[in-house]
């Protein structure tokens, strides 16, 4: 959803550049590879980079590159998630991306470049699971967008000022992990002019774009909030693909911190400001046949790499021999040589680790090895919850489940307290619960117990909904003019409870019940303008959506 504000734009001097118009034609496509350098901040730009109007000229050119990086727009159907996405460009920003201890990689961002926006609607990465045969070793991690990200809405042009919101959510049963992000940005053409810079001169719009976004992540049992604004002074031209150049920063206590600074350029040798060394460590060094290992790599002053084994009769779980980061399986027993080639500029570097991996037979049979997670190790009191059975699996192995105070909770969905998967518990009353879980082979037994592990807490507001049902709930068109009726649709017929709209501060201003089996439904409302809440209870779960009343 989103609001556009249109301003007057003031009219053009007969001298100096052209005023331009930005749309999507002027936006990266597949199959573009676009050069960067990054640049230290001098003061010809610390001096002028704030300057705002018409017919401006921005002299950049003494910027000095210290180290370049190459953004490849591919094609959806070439990335490791075409399976799921489909006709997007694909724009890998992450090889690795570490989110509290859990690591997952190939991270993708997907865009699709509209006539009326160039928006992420999709993200997609591979994570390890941690698990051996016959569970997959590593699996992908692909969530669409509920509220996209409009990075940019055309067209753009100087004096416009629009703002969006976005949020995206993936949550994962097996691993464990739920990744949530949500905020909104706003951005405003507030100057156009000349710029230069060591790459050329270019007709510019300059777009100043504010990010306010907060970041959840649940993983490996830890849960954590990530708050951030940041701020992008952005020189858009439509002679070359965007930015011409781009100034990134935070926003700390309302007064804006510029860091970094790169611009569009071709390629340049250029002398590294520290030299490039290789250097990597694996997760062990001793590994049975045909079982993951994971590889970080530690080298500085590099951007390209290249892994090799000896003998290299092994098979890679998550990356390629040119990721930072790997995670292989060794198909042999014996000892493997591991060489890494760190390239930075003109400059590399190799460490060779001679005899580094050993390659043991399989283990006959061995005790399992307990281990359960969550999403959320806080949860509403009445909800149904999934606690996940993450122990190592083997022929003849049984569960035992216990939970403190058993009269307060209770298994459902066919569960009980000696399932061999996952469980799913109703917890009837408030407050912290111990969770043990006991596991028996032919080999031996294991048990893993979590003292006050889980959290339950009174539904407080509409924040505290479970809000998993969203995704099976649209509504339309949203925004949606007073007095005007709006459709709410079910992806499969549902009976409809009840319906209540909150205001923004959290207050009840309409409710009304139900009990029918519907698949779409018209709803009026005569609020004044603003954003509106609806929570929507059905036989299957409840559901909040967001409502802008013009």
């Amino acid at each position: 959803m989103k609001k556009i504000l249109f301003f007057l734009c003031l009219s053009i001097g007969v001298n100096g550049f052209a005023q331009i118009s930005i749309n999507s034609t002027n936006m990266p496509q597949s199959g573009d590879t676009l050069r960067y350098s990054i640049s230290v901040l001098d003061s010809a730009v610390l001096s002028t980079y704030q300057n705002s109007g018409a017919n401006l000229t921005w002299d950049f050119g003494s910027l000095v590159p210290r180290q370049q990086e190459v953004h490849e727009f591919v094609s959806s159907s070439q990335t490791p998630y075409a399976s799921t996405v489909s006709n997007r460009i694909g724009l890998l920003y992450a090889d690795t991306l570490s989110l509290g201890g859990f690591s997952i990689y190939e991270a993708y961002n997907f865009i699709n470049n509209t006539t009326s926006d160039f928006s992420i609607d999709y993200r997609g990465a591979t994570a390890p699971t941690g698990l051996s045969f016959p569970f997959p070793s590593s699996i992908q991690l692909v969530g669409s967008y509920s509220d996209k990200d409009e990075i940019f809405q055309f067209p753009l042009s100087y004096n416009d000022r629009d703002s969006s919101t976005f949020n995206f959510v993936y949550n994962n049963s097996l691993l464990g992990v739920y990744y949530g992000s949500s905020g909104y940005r706003i951005n405003e053409v507030d100057a156009w002019g000349s710029l230069t810079t060591p790459y050329g001169t270019f007709n510019c719009i300059r777009v100043v774009t504010d990010m306010v976004s907060f970041d959840t992540v649940s993983a490996t049992g830890q849960n954590f909030g990530i708050p951030s604004h940041t701020r992008e002074y952005q020189w858009i031209s439509d002679q070359i693909k965007i930015p011409a150049l781009k100034l990134n920063g935070n926003v700390i206590a309302g007064a804006f911190i510029p860091t970094t600074i790169e611009y569009r350029d071709s390629v340049r040798n250029i002398v590294p400001i520290l030299p490039t060394i290789a250097l990597f460590t694996a997760d062990t060094t001793s590994v049975e046949v045909n079982k993951e290992l994971g590889f970080t790599n530690f080298s500085i002053g590099s951007t390209s790499f290249q892994w090799d084994f000896t003998p290299a009769t092994i098979t890679y779980k998550s990356g390629s021999s040119t990721s930072r980061n790997i995670s292989v399986s060794f198909q042999d027993t014996g000892r493997y040589d591991v060489r890494l080639i760190a390239s930075g500029g003109t400059d590399a570097d190799t460490l060779l680790r001679s005899n580094y991996i050993r390659v043991t037979e399989l283990s006959v049979g061995s005790k399992p090895i307990v281990s359960f997670g969550v999403d959320t190790t806080v949860v509403p009191v009445g909800f149904d919850y999934t606690i996940y059975n993450k122990t190592s699996a083997s022929a003849n192995q049984s569960y035992l489940w216990t939970i403190s105070r058993p009269q307060s909770h209770s298994y459902t969905n066919g569960t009980s307290n000696t399932s061999a998967g996952n469980i799913v518990v109703n917890f009837s009353d408030t407050g912290f619960y111990d969770v043990k879980l006991v596991a028996k082979n032919d080999f031996g037994a294991d048990s893993l117990f979590k003292q006050n592990y889980i959290f339950v807490k009174s539904i407080v507001g509409i924040d505290e909904i479970n809000s998993r049902f969203s995704n099976k709930i649209s509504i339309h068109p949203n925004p949606v003019s007073k007095d005007e009726s709006f459709i709410i649709d079910f992806k499969q017929e549902l009976t409809l409870r009840s319906i209540e709209v909150y205001d923004i501060k959290g207050s009840i201003i309409q409710e009304q019940n139900y009990n029918n089996s519907m698949s779409r439904l018209s709803y009026s409302t005569d609020q004044s303008s603003g954003v509106y809440f609806m929570k929507i209870t059905t036989d299957l779960g409840l559901a909040l959506k967001k409502v802008v009343v013009r």
